[in-house]
């Protein structure tokens, strides 16, 4: 009844992973120094820095004209999600 919902094509699904792996991947490498300079700086700085970022890609993303622009606004996104909060 809902299958015609879960349809993707090949094409579909790649560039979904793209996307992913784009956040993912910087997220992940970003993690390592935010959480050094949040035990050697002020966590305020830092969480201030990552809130810019994050609300600079996420507006980028809504403006993106083409497809390197929303990936490069995804790996931003994931620089500014690595928020050392703790």
């Amino acid at each position: 009844m809902f299958y015609f919902c879960f349809i993707f094509s090949f094409h579909q699904i790649n560039l979904t992973s793209i996307h992913f792996l784009a956040f993912s991947i910087l997220y992940v490498v970003c993690g390592i120094p935010f959480g050094f300079f949040a035990d050697k700086y002020s966590r305020k700085y830092l969480v201030i820095f990552g809130i810019v970022i994050w609300s600079a890609m996420t507006i980028w993303q809504a403006a993106a004209k083409t497809y390197a622009e929303l990936v490069i606004a995804r790996m931003g996104l994931g620089v500014g999600e690595v928020k050392p909060l703790n």
